[in-house]
């Protein structure tokens, strides 16, 4: 991302002509820019206009936004048209017509059976202490080593 340098933003800011769409965008989306901006704001703030008549400014700008468009944000339940498979009640019927369906074909206790099976064999693993599981992988592991045959001897 390039960024741009605070004499690239005190022109912007003294309105010379710049592509201004691209920095405006760029100023919203980096916060380097950003800082930059701001501090070429506090060194140019002696040179930029004042504003004289505070409460006449916040007249016209109310006025301005009063004269924009209006979006209709009312909206009216009866005059939407909602398709019938967003509506709640047939995603809660759906849900309800599944569950009788597991119930019915017997998943629900094949699953319970299984749970049942891996809790069983969790407590049987817990039953061995640590050092008789260390024992017993040693042993193993002593097991899987080849002996060697002495020479001459059979």
């Amino acid at each position: 991302m390039t960024h741009y340098t605070i004499q690239e933003w005190k022109a912007y800011i003294q309105g010379d002509e710049l592509d201004r769409a691209l920095m405006d965008t760029h100023l919203l989306e980096c916060e380097h820019c950003s800082e930059i901006y701001l501090v070429a704001v506090e060194e140019l703030h002696e040179d930029l206009p004042q504003l004289m008549n505070i409460e006449a400014f916040c007249h016209e700008v109310i006025r301005k936004i009063e004269l924009l468009p209006k979006k209709n944000t009312h909206i009216n339940k009866h005059t939407t048209n909602k398709k019938w498979y967003t509506n709640t009640f047939f995603h809660y019927t759906v849900a309800a017509s599944l569950t009788i369906v597991l119930m019915g074909s017997g998943i629900f206790d094949q699953m319970f059976d299984r749970v049942s099976q891996i809790s069983h064999s969790t407590e049987q693993a817990q039953k061995t202490t640590v050092s008789e599981q260390l024992t017993n992988k040693a042993g193993q592991w002593l097991d899987a080593i080849p002996t060697k045959k002495k020479e001459g001897k059979p």
